[in-house]
This record gives C-alpha cells, sequence and structure tokens, in this order.
C-alpha cells in the first residue's frame, strides 16, 4: 500500500475510533464555556429578556428561554457528533 492508502484505510479508521467520544465532550464543553463570552460580546440575549422582564414582570420565563436556548444548542452539537460517532464506528464481524 502506499503512504496514502496506509493513512486512510488503516491508521484513520482507527484514529477516529478513538478520538470521537472524546471529541464530542470537548466540542460540548466548548460550547458551553464560550457561552459566557458570547453574554458578555453580544449581550443581545439578555439585555432583550431584561428588557421583557422589567416590562411583563416574568423573570422565571424569561430565565427559562434563555436556558432552553442553550440546551437546543447543546442538544444539537451532541446530537450531530453523536451520529457521526455512529458513521464511523466499525462494525466488528
Amino acid at each position: 500500500l502506499s503512504e496514502g492508502q496506509r493513512l486512510q484505510l488503516i491508521v484513520l479508521p482507527q484514529a477516529l475510533k478513538v478520538i470521537i467520544p472524546p471529541l464530542i465532550s470537548t466540542y460540548l464543553s466548548l460550547m458551553k464555556d464560550t457561552s459566557l463570552g458570547v453574554a458578555v460580546a453580544f449581550p443581545e440575549l439578555y439585555i432583550i429578556s431584561q428588557t421583557l422582564m422589567n416590562q411583563s414582570g416574568r423573570a422565571v420565563q424569561m430565565m427559562i428561554v434563555v436556558m432552553l436556548v442553550y440546551l437546543a444548542i447543546s442538544i444539537f452539537f451532541s446530537a450531530i457528533l453523536n451520529w457521526y460517532n455512529e458513521k464511523i464506528t466499525l462494525k466488528e464481524r
């Protein structure tokens, strides 16, 4: 086998099988850790929710909406990465 074929057919499938599960955790952690940066750098979501809280007096409902946004993002990333993990998992005979 040439170097490219060896890499494509032998090395990468074995490496991806080991790399993908921790990568899922790392991506989810990165998304959650950067949510604080988004809150500082792009405060639109929080400013809008605070404005609505002040006008309507429904603080709990607005915080639930903000939490659901983060939950939806986490589930989205997790679903995509788990789908990819299942796709590349080698089937044993």
